[in-house]
């Protein structure tokens, strides 16, 4: 009887064992350790600039535009960068929210961890991490292990845009479809920090 209930302990030590596992491996999908961090993914410094070009649906540049993070301040209790004096972008935690100083009003722009699947709603949009890829720019410039979301506009059913963001770097590209048709997006141009 005593033999039948060692086994009978040894065999449901080996399940839970095995079964209470933490994954300590690599996303096979991805090549990429999770959970990744978006801090890591949105550089936030002063003299940091991005300028973007703005694409047409047949992929020709229509005009270009920047964005540098002027200074710091602090809103609400939370420190964080003011953009061209137009945005304030602070991160709370492993979340980087946006700001609009005029109307402060607060938006989710990257929720942390970045694990595949995670998602967030914000601004009448759903957003989702749906991998980590190559994202490829029209000028042949190419951004490795890029994080990609696909953001869904509520009560749009067929509009989608999805964003590509680069460790070290932010955004570096935007499509948006309709349907599946592409009707445009942007392209990181330059970036640059001191």
């Amino acid at each position: 009887m005593k033999q039948v209930f060692f086994i009978l302990f040894l065999s449901i030590s080996v399940v839970l064992t095995i079964c209470c596992q933490k994954d300590k491996s690599t996303n096979p999908d991805t090549k990429e350790p999770n959970p990744e961090r978006v801090t890591d993914y949105y550089p936030l410094a002063i003299g940091n600039s991005w300028t973007y070009v703005l694409l047409d649906q047949s992929g020709q540049i229509l005009w270009d535009f920047s964005y540098k993070i002027a200074d710091t301040m602090t809103i609400g209790g939370n420190f964080g960068y003011l953009f061209s004096d137009i945005m304030f972008i602070y991160a709370k935690g492993d979340t980087i929210f946006s700001l609009s100083p005029s109307i402060m009003e607060r938006s989710i722009v990257l929720l942390g961890p970045l694990v595949v699947g995670q998602s967030w709603t914000a601004d009448f949009y759903t957003y989702e991490l749906i991998g980590f890829e190559t994202a490829t720019l029209t000028k042949g410039t190419e951004y490795q292990n890029c994080a990609k979301i696909k953001k869904t506009r509520t009560g749009s059913p067929g509009e989608e845009t999805s964003e590509w963001w680069a460790k070290n770097v932010g955004k570096v590209k935007m499509a948006e479809y309709i349907s599946g048709r592409y009707q445009g997006g942007m392209e990181l141009e330059s970036f640059t920090h001191p």
